[in-house]
């Protein structure tokens, strides 16, 4: 394979690409950068300085049964279908070409928009109410991510014993959460971690 690029004395690199890329920058004391790059104009990416420091990333809805549990009708837009005979590696799957994004920040979030249960429990008064299996937990930290937020408008789709099952899921899979909870004082209850240099306080509420 050819050595990555390298910055001149200003800090720019040339990399031509004929299609998006993820592109990663290191450098000695510094947070690593993982960005999606495009064709085109100049990209630019700042990394900051490690000491005293953290990179966090945040990402949107994310749920499993509502694409990847049935079959694509649509010829134009295919996807990856999750076999039942091996969840796990289907979720791998799913996440891999995500991985180097999630895992390079030193805190990924993303808002869990699913309980994660096998009960066939749903919300009787919800049009659309979803449920992911709990292998999922296992997979989304292993691609890299370290916090689910479950303040939204799915957390209670398979009820108590459904959201129950997603915090023993989550908290297996050592998975931080914050956002709901048995009570509103345990929803409330803010996820403490350590990022990089710095603990974090993590809120979730819709």
């Amino acid at each position: 394979a050819p050595a990555p690029p390298r910055t001149d004395d200003t800090g720019r690199f040339e990399l031509p690409v004929r299609r998006p890329v993820g592109v990663q920058v290191r450098a000695d004391d510094y947070r690593q950068r993982v960005r999606a790059c495009a064709p085109g104009p100049a990209n630019r990416l700042v990394v900051i300085e490690a000491a005293g420091s953290a990179t966090i990333a945040f990402g949107g809805d994310t749920m499993f049964a509502r694409r990847f549990y049935t079959d694509s009708t649509d010829r134009l837009n295919p996807r990856l279908g999750i076999d039942p005979a091996d969840r796990r590696a289907g979720h791998d799957a799913v996440l891999a070409p995500l991985e180097p994004a999630l895992a390079a920040p030193d805190l990924t979030s993303v808002n869990l928009e699913t309980p994660l249960t096998t009960r066939s429990l749903r919300h009787p008064e919800k049009l659309y109410a979803f449920a992911s299996h709990p292998v999922a937990a296992e997979a989304l930290a292993a691609a890299g991510v370290d916090y689910t937020a479950l303040g939204n408008n799915h957390a209670f789709d398979a009820l108590g014993p459904g959201l129950r099952d997603t915090t023993a899921a989550l908290d297996d899979a050592g998975l931080g959460h914050s956002g709901a909870g048995t009570s509103a004082d345990a929803a409330w209850t803010p996820h403490v971690q350590r990022a990089g240099d710095l603990d974090v306080a993590l809120l979730s509420c819709t």
